[in-house]
């Protein structure tokens, strides 16, 4: 039942005036327009944290695989096993390969990258000619060029996000 002086616009809603009803449109209209943007920084903000997350772990994964190569790599030097030195450190040199590995186009990462590179060929090639010395000096060469790139990665933080140390 419309009350009197009022005109009905719904099932439960109704009106003095045709002004009265639209400044409660245009009031709606306006709700709308400021809680829909405030909407959508909510969900950006929410999916972000999300997808921060996610790369956080992947690369630290990534990460990891590179850090137990190495480790295969050492156990390999002081056991000579020549073999276990060339598998690890052409997986670690395929690692460096990966899109993954490119965190970012800092002139000075991708120089430290690039040596990375040269360096585990330079180990692979002298453990295939199994001379220990030289193999393992490849090594220490190889693990300085890790130590320099991890601490430019901190220092001009090159990432976007936090690498947790565990």
């Amino acid at each position: 039942m419309v009350r009197p002086g009022h005109f009905r616009v719904g099932p439960k809603v109704s009106f003095r005036n045709r002004e009265e009803r639209g400044i409660i449109v245009k009031s709606l209209r306006l709700g709308l327009c400021l809680a829909l943007p405030a909407f959508a920084v909510l969900l950006t903000w929410a999916f972000a944290t999300v997808a921060k997350d996610e790369p956080r772990g992947e690369l630290r994964k990534f990460m990891r695989q590179k850090l137990e190569h190495s480790k295969g790599v050492l156990e390999g030097l002081a056991l000579e096993d020549f073999d276990m030195i060339v598998r690890n450190a052409d997986s670690m040199r395929t690692l460096s390969q990966d899109s993954r590995w490119r965190v970012s186009p800092n002139i000075n990462y991708l120089r430290l990258s690039s040596e990375f590179q040269d360096l585990s060929n330079e180990l692979i090639r002298t453990a295939k000619k199994r001379n220990i010395d030289g193999a393992t000096l490849a090594y220490v060469d190889l693990t300085l060029n890790c130590v320099k790139c991890h601490k430019l990665v901190r220092d001009e933080r090159l990432l976007t996000f936090k690498v947790e140390d565990r």
